[in-house]
């Protein structure tokens, strides 16, 4: 079960393919008083790899009004399902995104579901 905040939802992979969790309702924490968060639910299998990050992680495309980070980690599905763990996916994310310049702080979560 979980919810959301303002974060953007967490990505679930699983056998090589990744995908966005559709997220329930819910606005920036704080954001409102008397705010109303629902939840979702979301069986997680041996071997699904979790990735929950911040919006902070890669710079937005304002001539697009884009936030880029989803779609991109969503690409490295196949450096995911190649991986030993998740420190390996962590890897894999420094590398992709650990040399850009920042507007905002970044954090990324990986929790990999063992059997």
């Amino acid at each position: 079960s979980w919810s959301q905040a303002g974060h953007p939802a967490p990505l679930l992979f699983r056998d090589g393919v990744g995908r966005a969790l559709r997220p329930p309702e819910g606005v920036l924490l704080g954001a409102v008083s008397g705010a109303r968060y629902g939840q979702a639910e979301e069986k997680l299998l041996p071997g699904d790899l979790l990735v929950l990050h911040t919006d902070g992680l890669s710079p937005r495309m304002p001539e697009l009004d884009v936030e880029r980070g989803p779609e991109r980690l969503l690409e490295l599905a196949p450096r995911f399902a190649a991986a030993r763990g998740a420190q390996e996916c962590v890897r894999a994310v420094v590398e992709e995104f650990g040399g850009e310049e920042r507007e905002d702080d970044a954090c990324v979560l990986i929790a990999r579901v063992g059997p």
